[in-house]
């Protein structure tokens, strides 16, 4: 975003469909990688806001590689007795690992943001539109004491912002795209933990196949339960197309 007198750079707004869940050691409080980001394009923008909005990655965690190194046999032997129970795991990364991985996502982030832009547009129009369902309208059992928010922002035909107040997994980016088409041309952005988060958000086919977003963290979040995988599709869907007709009855109002 630039000031239309003197095209300086006032605020950048970026998006990545990724977990922030990586940065060593596991157990520091940190930006992860949108600080990472962040810290790089302050450098050539200077102190400016960097918004982050995360997506659907309730089921995305970044894809590091691990260097090689030798396991101790100690290592491995854990290793294979977690496996047995837990199932597979994910690699065990190093610090010099994940530095390396978010240098390298901060350093794409920053040559993206220099190159000249493909569109500009002075946006006339603001539609704001929210709307909630009871957990209950998808799950059944104990659940926090919080509704499922769905919030809409768009500038013009030109930009379009849709929020959750869940951890979606990531196929919900497509199941709204189908049941809501974005206007052509139109650039849409998804945000997943909006708000007051009530939990993860698997899709209808992931309910049967179990696994952490459906039951591991239920414990976790104040579930305990099952969703429904009959119901969880319609009620969500509905909820988000009540937020674009919230939208698009406010703009008309504005009118």
């Amino acid at each position: 975003m630039r000031d239309v007198r003197d095209d300086r750079p006032i605020a950048l707004l970026w998006h990545y469909t990724c977990h922030p869940t990586a940065v060593i050691p596991t157990d520091a409080i940190s930006a992860d990688f949108p600080g990472k980001v962040r810290e790089r394009l302050r450098q050539r923008l200077g102190s400016i806001p960097c918004l982050f909005l995360t997506g659907f990655c309730g089921n995305i965690r970044p894809h590091i590689v691990p260097a090689p190194r030798a396991i101790p046999l100690r290592e491995h032997f854990q290793r294979l007795v977690r496996i047995v129970f837990f199932g597979n795991l994910f690699p065990s990364l190093s610090v010099d690992d994940w530095r390396r991985w978010s240098d390298s996502l901060a350093s794409e982030l920053d040559e993206i943001a220099q190159r000249p832009a493909a569109r500009k547009f002075n946006p006339q129009q603001l539609r704001v539109g929210s709307a909630s369902i009871p957990l209950d309208n998808f799950f059944h059992g104990k659940a926090p004491p919080k509704p499922l928010c769905a919030q809409v922002l768009g500038f013009d035909d030109a930009l379009e912002i849709v929020g959750l107040s869940a951890e979606p997994s990531v196929e919900w980016e497509t199941e709204i795209g189908k049941a809501m088409p974005k206007p052509p041309g139109c650039i849409r952005l998804y945000a997943g933990y909006l708000g007051s988060l009530c939990g993860y958000l698997p899709t209808a086919a992931q309910v049967p196949e179990g696994g952490y977003e459906v039951e591991g963290f239920q414990s976790l979040f104040g579930f305990s339960g099952h969703f429904d995988a009959g119901q969880i599709g319609p009620a969500v869907l509905s909820c988000v197309q009540s937020a674009f007709e919230a939208a698009r009855d406010g703009l008309r109002r504005a009118s």
